[in-house]
């Protein structure tokens, strides 16, 4: 049986941090940067739209293309490097609540050949079973960067890219069976034996050094201008390759994905027609402003967060963690400002996409507020906060001692008189 790509979506994210940015921020050459990762550019979403966020946004696209609605969809499979919820909620559970389908999924991770390894999956289901799989590859690695680690923070990009899969119609046909190899010398034999017209190879080939285009081989290889975004990578650079040249029924394409010390996979593509593109998304999805730090508490605020949180299907698994630092200890004033500064970026590193993470003005203190946990989860939360907050000591000599509460939403009461309870309750905090 046939299996098509029927629809196709892509995202990346507005904000372009290029090396200069970077230079500045670390006080390096910008040339450095290059050189030293062959990077230029990437891309880094906002507060407020992670892994789920990003791979909804492309799976819609990608169902309106195919003209496939969520109900008709047998399988979704998100492949991805970071779940920013593991273990529970999975991203392709959250998926599956955010476009409305009523189906399997899973989630898969394997970095280098993530996406081609769920695209696999999704092929042998089509084939088997002859219903419309979604594969999604997704990565919103900016929230889990410390741009303060050199090692990483040149690294790693925000997007996500979406296949629908089809046994009755499409754009592109997957053509035979999936091939893979130990190392790039074997990848370079693959293509050297490849006969007829242009094939064009997509995907990233970084460090591939045993490879090199020919007049019969192509390469499409977009890592300089978006940074590492792994099982993100290949369906946003077959995406753009399909947008960026012309073609022709029956021009060949070799999804690829080649680590010289991880092997290499691949997929045969065959294009049969070009589909129609929506215009570009110049915003963010369902982005809050502001970056990764604390919002300073507004009551108001907080209680809209709240209720909208609880307007989740997940409207039982909530909790406000509050945390009372005493740095009564510190002794001069710098050092109490380097411990604030230290526990605000321990707290930002702590904390997950999907919380909220407030700050009482002018007080060491803070509120957090947790979505999709039960109250033994947050339990388990106050208690690593505690101890790890309780071991911070930024300048050698500020002991740090923590007054940790915290209510779960017992979902059996008005949201409103919740929301209004731990609301008062946070605004009693005296120091």
């Amino acid at each position: 049986m046939d299996v098509f790509i029927a629809g196709m979506g892509s995202f990346l994210p507005s904000r372009v941090v290029t090396n200069e940015i970077l230079a500045t921020l670390k006080g390096i050459d910008a040339d450095w940067i290059s050189k030293k990762t062959g990077i230029h550019k990437r891309f880094i979403a906002r507060h407020g739209v992670g892994t789920p966020e990003m791979a909804s946004a492309v799976a819609q696209e990608a169902l309106a293309q195919a003209d496939v609605v969520p109900e008709d969809l047998g399988l979704i499979v998100v492949a991805s490097a970071f779940h920013p919820s593991f273990p529970n909620p999975t991203t392709s559970e959250q998926l599956r609540r955010k476009i409305g389908a009523q189906t399997r999924v899973f989630d898969l991770t394997a970095p280098d050949h993530g996406f081609l390894t769920a695209l696999e999956v999704g092929y042998c289901w089509v084939a088997r079973y002859g219903t419309c799989a979604l594969v999604v590859g997704a990565e919103g690695f900016s929230h889990a960067t410390d741009l303060k680690d050199r090692r990483t923070c040149y690294q790693l990009s925000d997007g996500a890219g979406a296949v629908v899969l089809s046994g009755r119609h499409g754009h592109l046909r997957l053509v035979g069976e999936q091939l893979s190899g130990p190392d790039p010398a074997s990848f370079t034999a693959l293509l050297s034996n490849e006969a007829g017209s242009e094939v064009h190879v997509i995907g990233q080939l970084r460090d591939s050094t045993d490879f090199a285009p020919t007049s019969k081989v192509k390469v499409h290889d977009p890592f300089s201008e978006t940074g590492d975004l792994l099982s993100a990578a290949l369906p946003l650079s077959l995406i753009s390759t399909l947008q960026s040249e012309t073609w022709a029924g029956g021009d060949r394409l070799l999804l690829s994905s080649v680590r010289p010390d991880r092997g290499w996979s691949a997929r045969r593509v065959e294009v049969l027609t070009i589909p129609q593109w929506p215009a570009r998304r110049d915003v963010e999805i369902s982005s809050s402003d502001g970056d990764r730090g604390p919002h300073e508490l507004d009551m108001e605020t907080l209680r809209t967060e709240i209720s909208a949180a609880v307007a989740t299907p997940a409207c039982n698994a909530l909790a406000l963690v509050w945390l009372d630092l005493d740095l009564s200890g510190a002794g001069s004033a710098e050092l109490q400002a380097a411990a604030e500064e230290e526990t605000r970026a321990l707290l930002r590193r702590q904390t997950r996409q999907s919380d909220t993470l407030f700050k009482l003005a002018g007080k060491p203190a803070y509120a957090l507020l947790l979505r999709h946990l039960d109250e033994n989860d947050c339990h388990r939360i106050c208690a690593r906060l505690q101890v790890v907050l309780e071991n911070l000591d930024p300048a050698g000599e500020v002991p740090v001692r923590v007054a940790i509460a915290s209510e779960v939403y017992p979902g059996n009461i008005p949201v409103g008189e919740w929301a209004c309870n731990v609301v008062a309750r946070l605004a009693s905090v005296q120091l």
